[in-house]
């Protein structure tokens, strides 16, 4: 009787020590899903900025692929104050409305790039500075250079054809969102 009380008791041990490994396993896989997932977000954040205070040449078009930037359907911008896409583009009402249901709000101090994709809504947010301000305007002055002919202002483009084009006022550098042609 007390040998069969002792096995009882090993294989109790074990199954709850089976049990904690288990669990501690699941927990593992679930935190390295929201730790790719956070990384992939901070990563096209990093890939940008990378690019944006870099010694890139002024009056260049750099398309967000071309940058490393994980593949999304679409991207929109937003400009500092700006709290809705307001292009008429397909995805302009399910960014809206996340846009309401985050609570967010724009802000003077810096700008946005919204990253869609089928389940997914992420911004990616930007400080404006003197060597990386927004420009979302078409800047017309023979000081500063003019986008080249393959690139468009636009507010929401397809992932294929976004793209970033730095020109500078004064002292003032700016990236205008667009698409490639």
């Amino acid at each position: 009787m007390l040998n069969l009380l002792k096995s009882n008791r090993k294989t109790r041990t074990s199954s709850v020590a089976h049990f904690s490994r288990s669990k501690f396993t699941l927990y593992a896989f679930i935190m390295l899903y929201f730790l790719v997932g956070c990384n992939a977000q901070n990563n096209n954040k990093l890939l940008i900025e990378r690019y944006l205070y870099s010694d890139a040449e002024v009056g260049t078009v750099m398309k967000l692929s071309s940058l490393g930037v994980e593949p999304v359907e679409t991207v929109c911008s937003l400009q500092p104050y700006q709290d809705a896409v307001n292009y008429d583009h397909p995805e302009r009402l399910r960014i809206n409305e996340y846009l309401r249901k985050i609570y967010y709000t724009p802000s003077e101090a810096f700008w946005v790039l919204v990253m869609v994709t089928e389940t997914t809504i992420e911004l990616l947010k930007f400080a404006r500075s003197k060597s990386a301000d927004f420009g979302s305007f078409p800047m017309r002055n023979s000081l500063y250079p003019q986008p080249p002919g393959n690139f468009e202002t636009s507010e929401c483009v397809s992932y294929e054809q976004a793209a970033l084009f730095k020109t500078q006022l004064e002292d003032r550098v700016y990236f205008m969102f667009g698409r490639t042609k």
